[in-house]
C-alpha cells in the first residue's frame, strides 16, 4: 500500500469519527479519490460501509462491506459488519451462513455465536438460541448482552427458573442491569409472582430513571389489580418519556374508559391515531368511547372509517349498527348488518343484531326468521332464544315459545332468565302450578329477584307473599322489595270527615 494513500485514508477516518453529516460527505469524496488510485484497498470500502450505516443506508453499507471482505479474508470487522448488516436488514438466510462461516474462520470470537443466537430467537428456535448464547458465554464469560439474551431465550422456551438465573447474573451490570430487572419482572409475572414482578419493574425504573418499558409494565400490573386511575397515570408517564408509544396511548384510553372518563379515553385514542392513523384497535375503541359519550355522529363516522380500513371487521359493523339504532336509524342499521353478513353468513352476532333491528322496525316475520337461523347455527344462544320466545308469545304461539326455552331450562345449570321466560309462557297458557315450579328454584338462589316474585304472586299468591316476607327478612331495606310490598298492601279506607 503506497504511503501516499494513508494520509487521505486517515483524514477520511477522522472525518467519519467526528460524527457530522458534512464530515461524512467529505470523507466519502476522499475515499472515492483513494479508490480510483487503489481500487483494491479494502479499508476504504469498509469505511464507506460505515458511512452508509451511519446515514441509515443499510443496503448501501452491505454493498461496501462486500468488497472489503472479499479483498481481505482476514479483515474481521469487514466480514462481521457484512453479516451484521444483513441481519439488521432482516435477510436471515444471508446472515446465518455468514455468521456460521465466521465462527469457523475466527474460532476464538464470541460474536458470531451471539448473532447466531439472535437469528435462532427470531425464528423461534429457542433451544438453538440458548445453545448459541451459551457458546458465546463460554468464549467470553463477561459478555452481558449474551447473558441477557440467554435469559430471553430461556423465558421464550418457558424454562423460567433458568431464565431468572440468567437475568440475576447481570442485574447489577451498568449497561444491561435495567433490562435484566425488567425481564426478571416479566418472568416472575409468568410464574404468577406478581408482587415480586412489581418489585423488579420498580427496580428497573430506578436503575434507569423514567424507563418507559418499566413504567409500562407497572401500568399493566395496576390495570390487572383494577387500579385504573393509577394505571392511567403510569401510562401518562410512559407517554411523557416516549411520546410515540402506540400501545401506551391505546392502553391509556382503555384505563380512562374503565373509569368512565369517555372524553379522556377518546383523547387518548386520538393520540394513538396520530401515531398510526389506521390502527384498528384505536379506531374501534374511539368509536366505543364516542358512543358512550353520546357523540353518536362522530362514533358512526369513526366506525365507517374503520370499515374502510378493515372490511372484514365484523365488530365494527356490529357497533356501527348499534350507533345507528341509538339514533333511531334502524333501517340503516339493518342494511349495514346485511352488508356484513355477505362476507360472514354464519356470524351469529351479526344475525342476532339484525333480528333486533327487525323487531324495532316491527318486521316480526323477518325477526323470527333470523332468530331461528341463529339458534340453528348456535343452539346455546340464550339471548336469541329469549327474544324468539318473546315474539312468539306476543303472536300467541305459546307452544312454540315454550319449545324455544325448554332446552335451556332442562340443561345442567338452567339460567334464571330462561326459567323466568318459561314461567311467563306457562302463565299465559294458564298452567299456574308449572309456572310456580319454574320460579321456586330461581328464588332459592336469589331470594330478592323482584321479577320472579312478581310472577310467583301471579302464579300462587300465597306462596308469593311467603317468599316476599322471606326476602324482606334477608334484605329489610331493599327499595325494590319494599315497593313490591307496598303494591300488595290493601288500599286504605278513605278518611271520614
Amino acid at each position: 500500500r503506497p504511503d501516499y494513500l494513508l494520509p487521505r485514508y486517515n483524514q477520511a477516518a477522522l472525518l467519519v469519527a467526528g460524527g457530522k453529516t458534512d464530515g461524512r460527505e467529505r470523507a466519502g469524496r476522499l475515499l472515492d479519490q483513494l479508490l480510483r488510485l487503489a481500487p483494491d484497498f479494502a479499508p476504504a470500502y469498509f469505511l464507506k460501509g460505515r458511512i452508509a450505516s451511519e446515514d441509515s443506508d443499510l443496503a448501501g453499507a452491505l454493498l461496501q462491506y462486500e468488497p472489503a471482505a472479499r479483498l481481505d479474508r482476514t479483515f474481521w470487522k469487514a466480514h462481521y459488519n457484512q453479516a451484521l448488516v444483513a441481519l439488521d436488514l432482516g435477510r436471515l438466510n444471508v446472515a446465518q451462513p455468514r455468521f456460521s462461516q465466521l465462527a469457523k474462520d475466527f474460532p476464538t470470537r464470541a460474536e458470531p455465536h451471539f448473532n447466531l443466537g439472535r437469528i435462532a430467537y427470531r425464528e423461534e428456535r429457542y433451544r438453538d438460541a440458548v445453545d448459541a448464547y451459551r457458546k458465546a458465554l463460554a468464549m467470553a464469560p463477561d459478555y452481558p448482552e449474551a447473558q441477557l439474551n440467554l435469559g430471553l431465550a430461556l423465558d421464550a422456551a418457558e424454562r423460567f427458573d433458568e431464565a431468572l438465573a440468567a437475568f440475576d447474573a447481570v442485574r447489577t451490570h451498568p449497561q444491561v442491569g435495567a433490562s435484566a430487572e425488567l425481564n426478571r419482572g416479566i418472568v416472575l409475572e409468568h410464574l404468577g409472582r406478581l408482587d415480586e414482578a412489581r418489585a423488579a419493574f420498580t427496580a428497573a425504573e430506578h436503575a434507569r430513571s423514567g424507563y418507559p418499558a418499566a413504567l409500562y409494565n407497572l401500568a399493566r400490573l395496576d390495570a390487572k389489580d383494577g387500579n385504573h386511575a393509577q394505571a392511567a397515570l403510569a401510562y401518562e408517564q410512559v407517554l411523557a418519556k416516549d411520546p410515540n408509544n402506540l400501545k401506551a396511548a391505546v392502553n391509556l384510553g382503555v384505563e380512562r374508559a374503565a373509569s368512565k372518563d369517555w372524553t379522556g379515553a377518546a383523547d387518548a385514542y386520538r393520540k394513538a391515531l396520530t401515531l398510526s392513523p389506521d390502527y384498528p384497535p384505536a379506531l374501534f375503541n374511539l368509536g366505543l368511547a364516542l358512543r358512550n359519550a353520546k357523540k353518536l355522529d362522530e362514533a358512526s363516522e369513526t366506525y365507517r372509517r374503520l370499515i374502510e380500513t378493515d372490511e372484514e371487521n365484523t365488530k365494527a359493523y356490529k357497533n356501527l349498527a348499534v350507533v345507528y339504532a341509538l339514533q333511531g336509524r334502524h333501517d340503516q342499521a339493518a342494511l349495514i348488518l346485511l352488508t356484513a353478513l355477505e362476507g360472514a353468513a354464519s356470524d351469529t352476532g351479526l344475525r342476532f343484531n339484525l333480528a333486533l333491528q327487525y323487531v324495532a322496525l316491527k318486521r316480526d316475520t323477518d325477526a323470527l326468521s333470523e332468530l331461528t337461523r341463529v339458534l340453528r347455527l348456535a343452539p346455546h344462544h340464550l339471548k336469541a332464544a329469549l327474544t324468539l320466545a318473546t315474539l312468539q308469545r306476543a303472536a300467541g304461539d305459546l307452544d312454540a315459545a315454550a319449545q324455544a326455552i325448554e332446552p335451556f331450562v332442562r340443561s345442567a345449570k338452567p339460567p334464571a332468565k330462561a326459567r323466568l321466560s318459561l314461567a311467563l309462557t306457562r302463565l299465559a297458557q294458564g298452567h299456574r302450578d308449572a309456572a310456580a315450579a319454574e320460579l321456586t328454584p330461581v328464588l332459592d338462589v336469589d331470594a330478592g329477584n323482584v321479577r320472579a316474585l312478581r310472577l310467583l304472586l301471579r302464579a300462587d299468591a300465597a306462596l308469593g307473599r311467603t317468599r316476599l316476607q322471606a326476602a324482606l327478612t334477608q334484605a329489610p331495606n331493599s327499595p325494590a322489595l319494599l315497593k313490591l310490598q307496598r303494591e300488595l298492601a290493601p288500599p286504605k279506607e278513605p278518611e271520614i270527615k
